[in-house]
């Protein structure tokens, strides 16, 4: 453990007296628990006006500018003027987004605002203690031990959070390379599926092209079916045909041997009639001549 001299430890100890003091006061100024009051914005209020006046003069110049733009684009005679009018609203325009960035970075580095209030306070609570003990130590001890024991704590808190950090950097790191792993996957997976994809594309191209040739093909056998079938029936039709004219030159004949019958069979009839006639004339004279010889012959 580390001693002061007397004199040294009077010394210091009015230091830290005098900075905790200021410390305390320092902490009534401004108490989180005055956060958005109308007395604490008070503190940054003028600064945040004069930029939003700034910004308001601004926006009043940019409208007169771009009415003005409009008068000289309908006259369309001074050039001059018109280039003249589009610097002064490109400065305008500047001016505009350079007062948007100051009002943002004076509302972001305000002490008004809660995240900087509250560390304020948390830094300021916690210097106080530390100095608090470290002034009753060495106004009875002699000692800063407690000083001693805060600094090395925070500076293993310190590490703590550096080793957290470095330990966030890794996981970050391991995280993008994960991430390029995962990357790198899908690309594969990707250029697999675009393969399977093209492959699916060609084997429909070729079923496709399968089917369409099967279609010519059924399209084919089926003209060629129905070729053979005509030229079939047209055989068959011819070969009817021809039969019907020989059935029909049959009858012809028939009904001309069955005339010619007909018409022999009736002169036969005929011719046997007059024979028959002719016998009977001729026997009748017979047997007249024959009595008659006989007669003469009785005589």
């Amino acid at each position: 453990m580390a001693h002061l001299d007397i004199l040294d430890s009077i010394h210091i100890a009015a230091v830290l007296d005098d900075t905790v003091d200021q410390l305390a006061v320092l902490g009534h100024i401004m108490p989180t628990s005055f956060e958005g009051r109308p007395e604490a914005n008070e503190i940054v209020g003028e600064e945040i006006g004069k930029i939003v006046e700034n910004q308001k003069n601004l926006e009043n110049q940019y409208e007169e500018l771009i009415a003005k733009r409009a008068g000289l684009k309908s006259s369309r005679k001074d050039s001059g003027r018109l280039k003249s009018n589009e610097e002064d609203i490109g400065n305008v325009v500047g001016g505009i987004r350079h007062a948007a960035q100051s009002f943002g970075k004076t509302l972001k580095q305000s002490p008004l605002t809660t995240d900087n209030v509250v560390k304020l306070q948390e830094d300021r609570n916690f210097l106080q203690d530390i100095l608090s003990r470290t002034l009753e130590e060495i106004k009875q001890t002699c000692s800063f031990e407690a000083l001693v024991e805060a600094v090395n704590a925070e500076k293993s808190k310190k590490a703590e959070i550096q080793q957290t950090i470095l330990k966030e950097e890794e996981g970050r790191k391991e995280i993008k390379n994960l991430q390029k792993q995962i990357q790198n996957i899908k690309i594969e997976r990707e250029d697999e599926i675009q393969q399977r994809n093209q492959m699916i594309a060609h084997l429909k191209d070729q079923l496709q092209e399968m089917k369409a040739k099967t279609n010519m093909e059924g399209k084919y056998i089926q003209k060629d079916a129905e070729v053979a079938v005509y030229q079939t029936q047209k055989k068959c039709s011819l070969i009817e045909k021809q039969l019907r004219e020989e059935i029909e030159l049959l009858n012809e004949k028939i009904n001309e041997e069955e005339r010619v019958n007909q018409e022999i069979e009736q002169y036969l009839k005929t011719h046997q009639t007059e024979l028959e006639e002719k016998v009977e004339f001729w026997m009748e004279k017979y047997d007249k001549d024959v009595e008659a010889k006989h007669m003469n012959w009785t005589y």
